[in-house]
């Protein structure tokens, strides 16, 4: 609204101050000042006054609270089942209950070889060895318990952790190269991979898991330096966003759109990538929060790995210096010290001199 009346009146463009403007018409300032719209582009601005000149705005503030997607996970019991010694945990109930829903039964209990063989392949992605198969048929103690001591060996095994991280990895669109056209070699990639691995052997906490990866390298300092040195790698989440091109400065602003979306999957559960243009359909996501985290990525150094034309890494980040490295660095620091003491001596003489001049 100006000195002169709205610019546009949803439905009359006739009446509406913008179409003046962009016809050009006497007695108003010409809109845009330098070049005139074409005559399609006017047809098109005037048609959509016509219609309502609707704009893309958030009438309703998001209530993020009552999102179903955001309400707390409630603890919903199984319906009422007949079969009630047959489930051992909840999640039995309700697949009793869908069962007897249709009229079926629960299939016989499997035999341990057939167990051995599922509960391997589920937690390992192998199968497990004859040796294995054997030790666990001849196991005299109750079904329950030489059930579980498999479970554990499993679990402690170095290949639960190489089978599971795979899902993070894909997920997180881990690979040994940086894809697009020259699909160039990343050569520390595999510190990462090898992190995700340790870290799901090791049972790290989610909270932990997810925050080493997104800030690792901004986590205090006053820890021991192998964990300094893990978190740098951990961030490796961020690093192997693609790259586009082969001007890295050009093509930045790709790596950081990749990067949110990412983010956004991996560990929201949303589709980020939506907000880039506009305020989430669907989700509780605003524009300005999706510029909220470039800015966020914006500012922060990604590596280079290099690419085919330009073979030379640039950015690659440090990680935290060995016990040889460190006194190597004091070494070097008080070389340093010694030849700014020296400086300093002579440009004290240098200056004495030019008095005495």
């Amino acid at each position: 609204m100006g000195d002169s009346g709205p610019a546009v009146i949803p439905g009359k463009p006739e009446e509406s101050l913008l179409l003046e403007a962009v016809r050009r018409e006497e007695g108003v300032s010409a809109m845009p000042p330098d070049q005139a719209l074409s005559a399609e582009e006017i047809r098109a601005l005037e048609e959509w006054i016509r219609q309502g000149a609707m704009w893309p705005v958030v009438t309703k503030p998001f209530e993020t609270s009552k999102h179903w997607a955001f309400e707390p996970i409630k603890d919903v019991p199984p319906s009422e089942i007949q079969q009630k010694d047959w489930p051992l945990t909840s999640i039995d109930g309700y697949i009793l209950n869908a069962l007897e829903k249709e009229g079926l039964k629960p299939a016989a209990r499997a035999d341990r070889r057939t167990l051995i063989r599922r509960v391997t392949y589920d937690l390992t992605g192998l199968p497990p060895t004859p040796e294995e198969v054997e030790a666990y048929l001849a196991d005299t103690r109750p079904e329950a318990e030489a059930y579980k001591a498999v479970v554990e060996r499993l679990l402690a095994s170095p290949r639960y952790g190489e089978h599971w991280g795979r899902h993070w990895l894909d997920i997180v669109r881990y690979a040994d190269t940086a894809g697009e056209n020259s699909d160039h070699p990343l050569p520390h990639a595999w510190k990462y991979r090898n992190w995700v691995i340790q870290a799901i052997n090791k049972d790290q906490p989610y909270d932990q898991f997810l925050r080493d990866q997104i800030a690792g390298d901004l986590l205090p300092k006053d820890v021991p330096r192998e964990m300094v040195t893990d978190r740098i790698v951990a961030t490796g989440y961020l690093a192997i966003a693609r790259r586009f091109g082969h001007d890295i400065d050009k093509d930045m602003h790709l790596t950081y759109e990749d990067t949110i979306d990412t983010l956004g999957k991996s560990v929201l559960g949303l589709t980020l990538g939506c907000c880039r243009c506009h305020d989430h359909k669907y989700d509780p996501v605003s524009s300005k929060d999706y510029y909220g985290l470039y800015g966020i990525f914006e500012s922060t150094q990604f590596a280079f790995p290099g690419c085919e034309p330009k073979q030379q890494p640039r950015h690659l980040v440090p990680l935290a210096m060995t016990d040889e490295d460190e006194e190597k660095a004091i070494a070097i620091d008080v070389q340093i010290a010694v030849v700014d003491e020296e400086i300093l001596q002579r440009k004290a003489e240098d200056g004495a001199a030019a008095q005495e001049i």
